[in-house]
Protein backbone atom coordinates (compact mmCIF):
# COMPACT_ATOMS: atom_id res chain seq x y z
CA UNK A 1 0.00 0.00 0.00
CA UNK A 2 1.37 3.43 -1.21
CA UNK A 3 1.99 5.51 1.93
CA UNK A 4 -0.32 8.43 0.26
CA UNK A 5 -3.19 5.51 0.50
CA UNK A 6 -2.44 4.30 3.94
CA UNK A 7 -2.92 8.74 4.64
CA UNK A 8 -6.42 9.03 3.10
CA UNK A 9 -7.19 5.81 4.89
CA UNK A 10 -6.20 6.83 8.39
CA UNK A 11 -8.20 10.19 7.67
CA UNK A 12 -11.28 8.77 6.06
CA UNK A 13 -11.19 6.39 9.44
CA UNK A 14 -10.47 9.31 11.62
CA UNK A 15 -13.44 11.05 10.26
CA UNK A 16 -15.90 8.01 10.48
CA UNK A 17 -15.18 7.65 14.11
CA UNK A 18 -16.35 11.41 14.73
CA UNK A 19 -19.53 11.20 17.46
CA UNK A 20 -21.68 13.62 16.05
CA UNK A 21 -23.42 13.35 19.23
CA UNK A 22 -21.31 15.51 21.41
CA UNK A 23 -22.88 18.07 19.20
CA UNK A 24 -23.09 19.54 15.27
CA UNK A 25 -20.54 22.27 16.68
CA UNK A 26 -18.03 19.76 18.14
CA UNK A 27 -18.46 17.74 15.49
CA UNK A 28 -17.85 19.77 12.82
CA UNK A 29 -14.73 21.44 14.61
CA UNK A 30 -13.19 18.22 15.04
CA UNK A 31 -14.01 17.20 11.43
CA UNK A 32 -12.34 20.37 10.15
CA UNK A 33 -9.31 19.53 12.71
CA UNK A 34 -8.82 16.31 10.96
CA UNK A 35 -9.20 17.57 6.86
CA UNK A 36 -6.64 19.99 7.89
CA UNK A 37 -4.40 17.46 9.15
CA UNK A 38 -5.26 15.41 6.51
CA UNK A 39 -3.86 18.21 3.92
CA UNK A 40 -1.36 18.77 5.69
CA UNK A 41 0.28 15.27 5.22
CA UNK A 42 -1.12 15.37 1.74
CA UNK A 43 1.12 17.97 0.82
CA UNK A 44 4.29 16.74 2.77
CA UNK A 45 3.84 13.71 0.56
CA UNK A 46 3.28 15.15 -2.68
CA UNK A 47 6.38 17.52 -2.18
CA UNK A 48 8.26 14.71 -1.47
CA UNK A 49 7.10 13.12 -4.79
CA UNK A 50 7.86 16.05 -6.45
CA UNK A 51 11.18 16.34 -4.81
CA UNK A 52 11.86 13.24 -6.44
CA UNK A 53 10.86 13.78 -9.68
CA UNK A 54 12.92 16.78 -9.91
CA UNK A 55 15.93 14.32 -8.78
CA UNK A 56 14.89 11.63 -11.48
CA UNK A 57 14.97 13.46 -14.36
CA UNK A 58 18.29 15.35 -14.49
CA UNK A 59 17.21 16.88 -18.71
CA UNK A 60 14.58 19.39 -16.94
CA UNK A 61 17.20 20.34 -14.26
CA UNK A 62 19.80 21.38 -16.46
CA UNK A 63 23.34 22.27 -15.07
CA UNK A 64 22.01 21.83 -11.34
CA UNK A 65 23.92 19.13 -9.60
CA UNK A 66 22.37 18.06 -5.46
CA UNK A 67 24.71 19.87 -3.32
CA UNK A 68 22.77 18.19 -0.38
CA UNK A 69 20.12 16.13 0.13
CA UNK A 70 17.04 15.07 3.19
CA UNK A 71 17.23 19.28 4.32
CA UNK A 72 14.17 19.54 6.57
CA UNK A 73 11.81 22.16 6.28
CA UNK A 74 8.42 23.79 8.12
CA UNK A 75 6.61 26.01 6.77
CA UNK A 76 3.11 27.57 7.99
CA UNK A 77 -0.01 27.63 6.13
CA UNK A 78 -3.70 28.54 7.31
CA UNK A 79 -4.16 24.90 7.39
CA UNK A 80 -1.52 23.87 9.32
CA UNK A 81 2.22 23.80 9.50
CA UNK A 82 3.60 21.03 6.71
CA UNK A 83 6.97 19.39 7.07
CA UNK A 84 8.95 18.15 3.97
CA UNK A 85 12.68 17.33 3.43
CA UNK A 86 13.92 18.49 -0.18
CA UNK A 87 17.15 18.52 -2.11
CA UNK A 88 19.21 21.56 -1.98
CA UNK A 89 21.20 21.99 -5.75
CA UNK A 90 23.69 24.14 -7.20
CA UNK A 91 24.24 25.32 -10.58
CA UNK A 92 27.32 24.10 -12.64
CA UNK A 93 27.70 27.38 -14.55
CA UNK A 94 26.35 30.38 -11.72
CA UNK A 95 27.18 28.72 -8.30
CA UNK A 96 24.00 29.61 -7.17
CA UNK A 97 22.49 27.52 -5.02
CA UNK A 98 18.82 26.76 -4.28
CA UNK A 99 15.60 24.17 -3.49
CA UNK A 100 14.40 23.41 -6.92
CA UNK A 101 11.41 22.21 -5.05
CA UNK A 102 10.88 25.58 -3.18
CA UNK A 103 11.26 27.79 -6.31
CA UNK A 104 8.33 25.57 -7.88
CA UNK A 105 6.02 25.65 -5.47
CA UNK A 106 6.64 28.84 -4.60
CA UNK A 107 8.03 28.99 -1.46
CA UNK A 108 10.15 31.67 -0.67
CA UNK A 109 13.76 31.00 0.50
CA UNK A 110 14.22 31.67 4.23
CA UNK A 111 10.17 32.32 4.48
CA UNK A 112 8.61 30.37 7.42
CA UNK A 113 5.20 31.64 6.12
CA UNK A 114 3.31 30.37 3.33
CA UNK A 115 2.78 33.45 0.83
CA UNK A 116 -0.86 33.43 0.56
CA UNK A 117 -0.97 32.87 4.77
CA UNK A 118 1.43 35.49 4.91
CA UNK A 119 -0.72 37.96 2.83
CA UNK A 120 -4.20 37.07 4.93
CA UNK A 121 -2.27 37.67 8.11
CA UNK A 122 -1.48 41.38 6.73
CA UNK A 123 -4.50 42.07 6.05
CA UNK A 124 -5.72 40.71 8.82
CA UNK A 125 -3.05 43.24 10.69
CA UNK A 126 -4.77 46.16 9.12
CA UNK A 127 -7.89 45.69 11.00
CA UNK A 128 -6.88 44.47 14.30
CA UNK A 129 -3.67 44.15 16.52
CA UNK A 130 -0.63 41.77 15.42
CA UNK A 131 -1.68 39.79 18.24
CA UNK A 132 -4.74 39.50 17.40
CA UNK A 133 -3.94 39.30 13.64
CA UNK A 134 -1.42 36.40 14.58
CA UNK A 135 -3.81 34.71 16.72
CA UNK A 136 -7.01 34.19 14.30
CA UNK A 137 -5.71 34.39 10.49
CA UNK A 138 -5.19 30.52 10.59
CA UNK A 139 -4.58 27.34 12.44
CA UNK A 140 -0.99 27.93 13.51
CA UNK A 141 -0.79 31.13 15.88
CA UNK A 142 1.81 33.60 14.89
CA UNK A 143 3.53 36.09 17.01
CA UNK A 144 2.86 39.56 16.94
CA UNK A 145 6.96 40.21 16.07
CA UNK A 146 6.31 37.79 12.73
CA UNK A 147 3.25 39.82 12.08
CA UNK A 148 4.90 43.01 12.50
CA UNK A 149 8.09 41.97 10.61
CA UNK A 150 5.91 40.70 7.50
CA UNK A 151 3.35 43.70 7.53
CA UNK A 152 6.64 45.98 7.27
CA UNK A 153 8.40 43.38 4.67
Amino acid sequence: MSILTQIVQESIEKLLSLDISEGLGVFLEKGQKAAFELLCKLASCRMSEMDNCIFEHPEARKDWVVVQKDRERTICTEVGEIQYRRRYYQNRKTGQKASLLDAMTGVEKYSKIETNYALKIIENSTKMSYEKAGNISGAVPISKTTVMNKTRE
